[in-house]
């Protein structure tokens, strides 16, 4: 993850590296493949970290902050799903008996 300027994903203090992304990533993806899972890499744990916090209501804001985005925009474009159920949900709130039509 590059953040300010970093190029390494864990630094020591005087900013000596711990361990590179690429150093991560290859053992990453050896592992996945003594797993047996036919794809899967680092960058999918985050993508599903984002989709899953937008799926819970986690403000997007904070989802921006967790993922490193310079820009809310960005996480809103990526992680800003809409499904029919929470559309219905959102609805079903904002009606002032908060149940649907014809049902009490």
């Amino acid at each position: 993850m590059k953040r300010n300027g970093e190029k390494y994903l864990f630094a020591e203090e005087n900013e000596k590296p711990r361990a590179h992304y690429h150093h991560i990533a290859t053992k990453f993806a050896r592992a996945v493949e003594a797993a047996g899972i036919a794809h899967c890499t680092l960058h999918d744990f985050r993508d599903t970290m984002g989709s899953r916090a937008a799926a819970e209501g986690v403000n997007q804001r904070v989802i921006s902050e967790l993922l490193g985005h310079s820009d809310v925009r960005t996480t809103a474009k990526y992680y800003q799903h809409l499904d029919g159920e929470s559309i219905k949900a959102t609805i079903l709130k904002l009606r002032p008996t908060g149940t649907e039509v014809g049902k009490k």
